[in-house]
């Protein structure tokens, strides 16, 4: 039997059982199509998940805040106990536990206030120093600028220029239409960060304090992307101003380690 032949009877075929080759195909098509969806919404919840972890802070990092009581009693409330401090020797201990590649201490000053830049003004909410030398532990990726840190200098996430408004050219919200929000450029510029106090006599006190911006970490959808980092020096030079005493580290200790 030639091909042609072949062709000729599989089209006969085909004519005369039209029902049962066209639900043959249709199931093929349904089949098909199930698989590609269930594949496509397996590939997006898993890429759904794995975002929202990121977003909670990288895996290998731990956040330690003092404690300030003893052991927790039934219903998780502290008994009286001494607090514990994240000091130095602290530090040092956590430094020496296997698997533990390094422990990095931060503070946050008692005071931010508004912070301007030119004609931009901002509040940013997460604002902490770190010793200079401890940046590098950090595991930060800068793509613009450098990841150097030194006093009067800050590394700023990648979303912080989005925390700043022109006041002149406020952002408007306008009913069902998405709120567009504009991200600043705001490498090599200098924040001017206005911290105000009380003073004796009442009336308020306020400082700037002039941090120019030397670098910008990449975004990753985390708590760093609206973080601005300084020198610790710098912050404790601002709560010197702030409480009037400098901060006794050994005594107090430190308010976060990472």
């Amino acid at each position: 039997m030639s091909i042609i032949e072949l062709l000729r009877l599989a089209i006969h075929n085909l004519l005369r059982m039209r029902a049962r080759v066209t639900m043959t195909a249709l199931g093929v098509v349904i089949g098909t199509a199930a698989v590609v969806i269930l594949l496509s919404l397996g590939e997006g919840l898993q890429r759904e998940s794995l975002r929202g972890i990121e977003q909670m802070g990288s895996l290998t990092e731990v956040q330690v805040f003092p404690s300030f009581g003893g052991p927790a009693a039934p219903g998780g409330q502290a008994l009286p106990g001494n607090r514990a401090v994240l000091n130095d020797k602290t530090l040092a201990e956590m430094r020496a536990i296997d698997g533990v590649q390094g422990a990095i201490p931060l503070l946050r000053p008692d005071q931010v206030g508004e912070i301007k830049v030119n004609r931009l003004q901002g509040y940013p909410g997460n604002f902490v120093g770190m010793p200079p030398e401890q940046v590098a532990n950090m595991g930060f990726e800068v793509p613009t600028g450098t990841a150097r840190l030194a006093a009067g200098q800050v590394i700023i996430g990648a979303r912080v220029g989005e925390q700043f408004f022109d006041p002149l050219n406020p952002p408007k919200f306008e009913p069902n239409k998405p709120f567009v929000t504009i991200r600043h450029d705001l490498y090599g510029r200098t924040l001017a960060m206005k911290p105000t106090k009380a003073g004796e006599d009442g009336k308020s006190i306020e400082r700037v304090v002039k941090l120019r911006v030397v670098g910008v970490i990449k975004e990753s959808g985390g708590e760093r992307d609206s973080t601005i980092y300084a020198a610790a020096n710098d912050v404790i030079d601002i709560n010197l101003w702030f409480g009037g005493r400098r901060p006794n580290i050994a005594r107090d200790g430190y308010q976060q380690v990472i």
